[in-house]
């Protein structure tokens, strides 16, 4: 009975669960040095993901591919740099939203939508999208008190990139090297290529990119690297701070 009190709620989790199956043939290659605390080296791959309409509302192709490099000048200045990329197709969603626009929903968990301590970390979390109609993975229309839902959903395009230089600072500092970092973000997730850049503090701001620039600092424990990032972006005047174990890339 409480979740009657919320509105609309109740709508939503009635709405069933999507079966479908994929294929994934991918490929890779990987030099790079210490998988928890890369300095030197470099890893790629790619990957084709595949439903037919038989196992899936409709059939689609995702190609998907990241690039990661690494290189350390002097044993302390470290360079790192990552690219990574969705790309999405589906046959005619006619049957279902005639005028178009909803394929994104039957691959929405490998679309990118962007923002957040592991993308564009000066953006607020699944930030970075397109705004559109909402639907389910059966690609029926979210409907509450009889309204399609509108929201910011992950685009059929997408690309992150992240840039960091990390230095070594203090070596063993009680049981790992501290290193400071200065870094870069940028993402896009659209439907299309014909986007729009933002050269003035008046034009409007565009969901489907944004970029950051932020510092950090790294302590490299023996169970891995504690990382946080102050971040901010010019573009959406947000800023967020972040603590993780680990490296974003």
């Amino acid at each position: 009975d409480a979740l009657q009190t919320i509105d609309g709620l109740t709508e939503v989790l009635a709405v069933p669960a999507a079966l479908s199956a994929s294929v994934t043939p991918r490929i890779a290659y990987n030099t790079i040095d210490n998988p928890f605390d890369p300095r030197d080296g470099f890893g790629a791959e790619v990957f084709l993901r595949m439903a037919p309409p038989y196992v899936a509302p409709i059939g689609y192709a995702l190609l998907g591919a990241q690039l990661r490099g690494y290189h350390t000048f002097f044993d302390r200045l470290t360079f790192a740099g990552s690219l990574r990329t969705r790309a999405g197709a589906a046959t005619d969603p006619a049957e279902y939203c005639p005028e178009g626009g909803c394929e994104w929903a039957v691959m929405q968990s490998d679309l990118f939508l962007l923002g957040g301590e592991r993308s564009v970390r000066g953006v607020l979390e699944n930030q970075i999208g397109v705004l559109g109609p909402s639907y389910d993975a059966r690609l029926r229309p979210v409907m509450v008190n009889g309204t399609n839902q509108v929201q910011l959903h992950p685009g059929r395009f997408g690309a992150v990139v992240n840039v960091e230089v990390r230095y070594t600072l203090l070596r063993q500092f009680l049981i790992g090297d501290v290193r400071p970092a200065l870094f870069y973000d940028f993402g896009v997730s659209s439907d299309d290529l014909q986007i729009k850049l933002i050269t003035g503090r008046d034009d409007p701001v565009d969901m489907r990119y944004a970029y950051s620039v932020g510092a950090g600092l790294r302590w490299v424990t023996p169970v891995g690297p504690i990382s946080i990032d102050a971040a901010y972006s010019p573009q959406r005047n947000t800023g967020k701070i972040h603590g993780l174990l680990g490296y974003i890339f």
